[in-house]
């Protein structure tokens, strides 16, 4: 019976995403694509949100999942992140927890600690296959380079 239950819901949501795609926007009141033509974001909390992402260079999921993390230390199931991010993409519905780490990180980098704080990116330390296909391709353009100027000088025009 479980199975049944299941494939009905993922049938619905298949079919809910066909008629998002068949339909125009202006038909349904709750087209998730709408943010994407260029509607503005319904709530100022949102747009914290999408501020503080940009400031991180991620999307607005992976700050959700980091203000996730940053609340209730620990890294959320799929499911549990993507209850919250649908209605944040579609009404633009944001948790307060999530408001308050935008917050966090928008003031850090308008006092310019944000290279210092928690929230910095910091870029992993290559390793030796990254140092070897680099290596590899470097090799392999050099060699192209070679063939296409040998062509050039053996065949004139």
């Amino acid at each position: 019976m479980r199975g049944r239950h299941r494939f009905v819901r993922v049938l619905l949501d298949h079919l809910q995403w066909l008629a998002v795609m068949v339909l125009p926007a202006s038909m349904l009141s709750w087209h998730p694509l709408r943010r994407l033509q260029g509607e503005p974001m319904s709530s100022p909390e949102a747009t914290v949100v999408m501020e503080a992402a940009a400031i991180l260079e991620i999307s607005e999921y992976d700050l959700l999942v980091l203000a996730y993390e940053e609340r209730f230390g620990r890294r959320p199931a799929r499911r549990e992140i993507d209850r919250i991010f649908t209605p944040y993409m579609i009404a633009g519905k944001t948790p307060a927890w999530a408001v308050g780490t935008a917050h966090e990180i928008i003031d850090l980098f308008e006092r310019d600690r944000l290279r210092d704080s928690r929230f910095a990116v910091r870029a992993r330390p290559p390793t030796t296959r990254d140092i070897i296909v680099g290596l590899a391709q470097c090799v392999l353009m050099l060699l192209i380079l070679w063939m296409i100027y040998v062509m050039f000088n053996n065949y004139p025009p």
